[in-house]
């Protein structure tokens, strides 16, 4: 960037960068730049989109998600981006049809695979999201996320078929191992543990 600034796929690999280290406004500002030079880059719209996101700036990013699937509708992360920011904000119809655009351009992304069983979680069609949970983990068994969905809808389903004690607790476990140790997830491991009689220990 500094021999040749006038190189903005060097800008936009640089926010890349900066995005995967942590560094969400230095990447914000990168991307910026990349789109001011060329409106329809559609790589930067949707990594600023992500960028925007991580910030929790959920308007800006579905923004930049939605450009980007004008500028090249092949893009399944800014589908299954913009169908997060859908479920997040109550939409679920809006959200699972974006999921799906995502898994018909590739039906191995393991991120929608898990946040469309979210959405099916949520609304009452537990088969589908077990089954969602279970495809995202044949694709990359050490996906964590997909193991702690399936750990809560299992320890708090409503649904006396689907919840299984055995099952939650070693997919919190198994969530954990994979992922590390965080708040949302030793509260999976906590209500497994509570649906598997070990109170003590889930307190």
């Amino acid at each position: 960037v500094e021999y040749d600034p006038g190189q903005i796929q060097y800008l936009h690999n640089r926010g890349f960068v900066l995005a995967s280290q942590g560094d969400l406004e230095k990447a914000i500002e990168d991307f910026t730049k990349v789109l001011k030079e060329n409106p329809e880059h559609a790589k930067a719209r949707f990594n600023r989109g992500e960028a925007y996101f991580l910030t929790n700036d959920l308007d800006k990013a579905k923004v930049d998600y939605t450009a980007a699937i004008r500028l090249d509708d092949k893009i399944p992360g800014a589908y299954n981006g913009r169908g997060f920011v859908f479920y997040l904000q109550g939409d679920y119809n809006a959200a699972s049809t974006d999921y799906n655009q995502a898994l018909r351009i590739d039906n191995r992304h393991v991120g929608a695979l898990t946040n469309r069983g979210d959405a099916y979680a949520d609304t009452g069609q537990y088969d589908a999201a077990l089954r969602d949970y279970n495809g995202a983990l044949v694709v990359d068994p050490n996906y964590h996320r997909a193991y702690a969905s399936a750990a809560w809808l299992r320890a708090t389903c409503p649904d006396n078929a689907t919840r299984r004690a055995d099952l939650a607790l070693r997919s919190a476990q198994r969530a954990i191992e994979m992922g590390g140790e965080s708040a949302r997830y030793e509260s999976i491991l906590a209500a497994a543990l509570a649906r598997s009689g070990n109170y003590e220990e889930a307190v």
